[in-house]
């Protein structure tokens, strides 16, 4: 039998890294509210660092695509005033994320970059949604999953960068700091890294 895992954090209940997390969740930056987009076996996974950044933001929400049984409902992703976090492409670009430019919701779709490219292109409105992207090559950090390309980030890393170019760099490195303490405590779970440190008070 496989050990308890935590319901919030997702880790094995002996490797729990809740007493990291907000007690309360952190405030996105005013007017923005956070819509994550779920592969169906993202949303099973628990080395997803979306699901950890859905958990700590607010407003945020979650939906999951690709649920056997469970058609996809066009009304649960209202697209108005939306933008999509997605590098841009020839056919359609994307314009770097700026105060000035901010969605009142920022879709983020998780999932590998094949998950997250195929939801872009078969979820009714995202292919057609305003692109916004985050520029520069991504933190030189240990991650759980190695990434394709030196751009490529975690997803919790992406929308760090995101709530920084919206203005809100302190949140960024808060959401940085919980990134790195979910990879250590999850490659400890797995015996390839010490233990987190006791957390100050």
């Amino acid at each position: 039998m496989a050990p308890p895992r935590c319901p919030r954090c997702r880790l094995h209940l002996a490797h729990c890294c809740c007493a990291w997390l907000p007690a309360v969740p952190w405030s996105l930056p005013a007017g923005v509210e956070l819509v994550l987009v779920n592969h169906w076996k993202e949303a099973r996974k628990p080395t997803s660092t979306g699901s950890l950044a859905a958990t700590v933001l607010a407003p945020a929400r979650v939906l999951s695509y690709g649920v056997r049984d469970q058609p996809w409902d066009p009304a649960a992703l209202p697209l108005e005033g939306a933008a999509l976090l997605f590098p841009g492409s020839p056919d359609a670009p994307a314009a770097p994320l700026a105060p000035d430019n901010a969605p009142a919701r920022l879709i983020v779709v998780d999932g590998t970059w094949p998950q997250a490219s195929r939801m872009v292109r078969r979820i009714p409105g995202l292919a057609t949604l305003p692109r916004r992207e985050v520029s520069g090559p991504a933190r030189d950090v240990q991650r759980l999953r190695l990434p394709h390309a030196d751009w490529a980030r975690s997803t919790i890393e992406a929308i760090a960068d995101a709530v920084a170019a919206m203005g809100d760099p302190d949140l960024q490195q808060r959401l940085f700091a919980l990134h790195d303490v979910y990879v250590q405590a999850t490659l400890h779970q797995r015996g390839t890294a010490p233990p987190l440190p006791p957390r100050e008070p």
